[in-house]
């Protein structure tokens, strides 16, 4: 679990955890059903999602090499291929009207 999230260097009040293997960015949030709203899910690498068996929407940023968000997409519903944009190599999923809607395209996003 990723205690320290921060955007433009400012922390946000979230915890996440890192999917950084094939196994567990293969998994994701398969079979939730439920997340605490300051909960986010962090792919990488990671240049694209869908929702196939997915149980509930998620709300999806798209972040490039620098960590910078390039795009934003609430509300994903299950069963629907996300719109990844060129560039991008980590993705953070969240609940709907989590922690991911205070993020703006161009902020920068990093953690330890």
């Amino acid at each position: 679990m990723i205690r320290c999230l921060l955007c433009n260097r400012e922390p946000m009040r979230a915890s996440a955890d890192i999917a950084d293997t094939f196994f567990r960015r293969l998994t994701g949030l398969l079979g939730k059903t439920h997340l605490p709203p300051d909960y986010c899910l962090i792919l990488t690498p990671c240049s694209g999602i869908h929702m196939f068996f997915m149980k509930m929407p998620l709300d999806i940023a798209y972040l490039d090499s620098e960590g910078r968000v390039l795009a934003l997409e609430p509300g994903l519903a299950p069963w629907r291929v996300g719109k990844a944009p060129r560039g991008t190599r980590t993705v953070l999923e969240a609940p709907v009207g989590g922690v991911l809607t205070r993020l703006c395209p161009g902020d920068q996003i990093s953690w330890h």
